[in-house]
């Protein structure tokens, strides 16, 4: 009996420590982020808490903007690159390097 229960505690402290490492490595909840943004919002704007909050909401923004950018530019590489294997004569058939 006692078997047991010890292998009952071991695998109930097994569960919660999985639990809480998938939640940290999910990160904050969009809800949790709406709700931080608004109490920054009130915040005055030269408060370091507020500062901190807004250097990391334009970095998130500048790395959507930049990833964006970067596909873009691959796509317009890629399409530069296939007109000018086929106007150089190469057949469209196979792999444009």
């Amino acid at each position: 009996m006692k078997k047991f229960v010890v292998l009952m505690l071991v695998l109930g402290a097994a569960c919660a420590a999985v639990m809480v490492r998938k939640r940290q490595l999910a990160g904050p909840r969009p809800s949790m982020w709406d709700k931080m943004r608004q109490h920054m919002e009130e915040m005055p704007a030269d408060f370091p808490p507020r500062v901190m909050f807004d250097n990391v909401a334009t970095v998130r923004e500048n790395t959507e903007l930049i990833l964006k950018i970067l596909e873009e530019g691959e796509a317009a590489v890629m399409h530069r690159n296939v007109f000018t294997h086929l106007e150089s004569g190469g057949s469209s058939e196979g792999k444009v390097e």
